[in-house]
């Protein structure tokens, strides 16, 4: 997960902003163009690729925590005292 979750957000963001590109399916503002070297949508490919990182991240752990809550082991195990009900002093006026 360490290498593969990274390696879809730069894969993704490159399919995205090529097919955004190439359909026009948002328009990117100039400000997010970078003016200094030979690829301008650099920015964008940051941007996109941060926030498809942070989605399959988010899938990944949802993922985990139904595998988890599904074919984990149970919360007390045959050695453990059974929980105690303690609803605290009796207060009285």
């Amino acid at each position: 997960m360490f290498l593969l979750t990274p390696i879809i957000a730069i894969f993704g963001s490159l399919v995205l902003v090529n097919a955004n590109s190439q359909h026009g399916w948002v328009q990117i503002p100039r400000d997010l163009l970078y003016h200094g070297g030979s690829d301008s949508l650099l920015y964008v490919k940051i941007i996109v690729g941060v926030v498809i990182f942070l989605v399959v991240n988010v899938i990944f752990q949802l993922i985990t925590f139904i595998l988890t809550s599904a074919f984990g082991p149970s919360r007390y195990g045959p050695l453990d005292v059974p929980p105690v009900s303690y609803k605290g002093p009796k207060k009285s006026r």
